[in-house]
């Protein structure tokens, strides 16, 4: 048996009361979970523990086999960040970002630990943020960055990435062609994420 701790970035319902939930771990690696009886065992799998967005610790059995999935025994949550779940744009942003996690993310490929941190911190951010549109704007192009397909433009944008993700809302962003960074931005996800 083995414990991790990860952020949930997707459940899907199988059969009657199973579900099969996909996590990002602290290295940076997608996980995917089967949860028997999930939906049944308020023991094993605490109402909402397994829901997306939440930060939680596993453990489970792994796979047999490579592609498997890993049995789920056990999860607890460590942080529900339940304050977005209060607000219509925070909920619609978080799901956006664990979205394009889903989409990028394959199974057993060796992650990287920076994209843990990053959809941590904009988790973090995202339940007090006072400017979501630039949290938004700093989650994508770190993103992109991370996987190697920000358009060189966007990349000599330091203002970008001097700054912490949770210091986004200090940043004057007046300087900047927004118009501009978002077409590039929706340019280059469509083209890598098809969103």
């Amino acid at each position: 048996m083995k414990k991790d701790k990860v952020i949930v970035l997707q459940n899907i319902r199988h059969l009657e009361s199973h579900l099969i939930v996909k996590g990002l771990n602290n290295q940076g690696q997608v996980l995917s979970f089967f949860a028997s009886f999930a939906l049944k065992s308020r023991k094993r799998f605490a109402s909402g523990v397994l829901e997306p967005g939440g930060y939680i610790e596993v453990e489970y059995h792994p796979s047999k086999k490579e592609g498997g999935w890993n049995r789920l025994v056990q999860a607890n949550i460590l942080n529900k960040f339940s304050k977005i779940r209060k607000d219509y744009d925070r909920l619609d942003l978080a799901l956006h970002c664990l979205k394009m996690f889903n989409k990028a993310g394959q199974e057993g490929i060796e992650g990287d630990p920076e994209l843990f941190h990053l959809l941590g911190n904009t988790l973090t951010a995202l339940e007090t943020s006072s400017d979501l549109d630039s949290l938004k704007l700093f989650f994508e192009i770190r993103f992109l960055f991370l996987q190697g397909v920000l358009p060189t433009e966007l990349q000599n944008k330091s203002v970008f990435f001097e700054s912490t993700i949770k210091e986004h809302n200090q940043v004057d962003l007046s300087r900047e062609n927004l118009p501009s960074i978002h077409q590039e931005l929706k340019t280059a996800l469509h083209q890598y994420l098809d969103i």
